[in-house]
């Protein structure tokens, strides 16, 4: 009789034992989803809608020196809003071609602006056309063209 309940002991406990070990596992598993979904960088802080009808940075002054042999490109941003930002491109475009710079990232000499700083940036040398476009995009969302002058 004793041995009896022993075995209908041991079953309990390895259903207890069995029941206990699912709702650990069902706690890790929600723990590292919950780390991984809060985690910032996954999902930017504003949206590029958000981007667009309130922009972080503007363009205030996009121009060139025409007597320059390099025909260095200056582009004067300001930041307005505090967002993260995780990457600033600029994409300089004409009827035939485009190009690319990116700021801050692996770029050692280009820094991102501070909220409320107003900065120059120097891209050169660029092959200017007539009607000449720049193009500021923040972490990939496109903000803000404006046509290229002579300074």
């Amino acid at each position: 009789m004793q041995s009896l309940n022993k075995k209908a002991l041991s079953d309990i406990i390895a259903t207890i034992s069995l029941i206990l070990l699912a709702i650990l596992a069902v706690g890790i598993l929600g723990f590292t989803i919950n780390k991984v979904i809060s985690n910032a960088q996954l999902s930017p802080q504003m949206s590029c809608l958000e981007m667009k009808t309130s922009p972080p940075i503007e363009i205030i002054k996009s121009c060139y020196n025409s007597l320059s042999p390099d025909q260095d490109l200056q582009i004067t941003l300001k930041r307005k809003i505090s967002t993260n930002i995780f990457s600033l491109d600029f994409i300089v475009s004409s009827a035939s071609e485009s190009s690319r710079w990116a700021v801050g990232g692996t770029c050692a000499d280009s820094m991102l602006l501070e909220p409320g700083q107003t900065e120059t940036y120097l891209i050169g040398p660029v092959s200017i056309a007539e009607n000449s476009k720049i193009s500021v995009e923040v972490d990939n969302c496109l903000l803000e063209t404006k046509t290229i002058r002579e300074c």
